[in-house]
């Protein structure tokens, strides 16, 4: 017997009809772009999915998504290289 085809969100996605992801993710990043300026809208939310919908059909957006992910796991690395709070305690002195 085969294992189930895991059908991820991005598979169901890719099966909609261009126009219809096209239209969906601009949506998205204009709701983010207005949710940057009111407080009732999650803008860096929209902003993602948005943007993340697009990446599947215009590769400039493909390209400034990898890479900002890119330059984000950079930063993170160095943060975490970076010791703010000593979680252990000194050693005694003598």
């Amino acid at each position: 017997m085969s294992e189930p085809r895991r059908d991820t969100i991005l598979n169901r996605v890719r099966r909609w009809p261009k126009p219809v992801r096209l239209a969906v993710g601009s949506g998205l990043v204009v709701l983010g772009v207005l949710g940057l300026f009111l407080p009732v809208l999650q803008g860096v939310l929209f902003l993602a999915a948005g943007s993340a919908l697009l990446a599947t059909d215009v590769p400039m957006v493909q390209r400034w998504l990898d890479r900002t992910l890119a330059e984000w796991k950079r930063w993170r690395g160095s943060f975490r290289d970076r010791v703010w709070i000593r979680l252990d305690p000194p050693p005694p002195s003598r």
